[in-house]
């Protein structure tokens, strides 16, 4: 259960920094 709650946790923070990402490159 642990495990599946970190893995989730990675998963929002992956989509968090390709989000980011994206905004960084709109800006540069």
């Amino acid at each position: 259960i642990l495990a599946a709650r970190r893995l989730s946790e990675l998963q929002e923070i992956c989509e968090e920094n390709a989000i980011l990402s994206k905004q960084l490159k709109t800006l540069q």
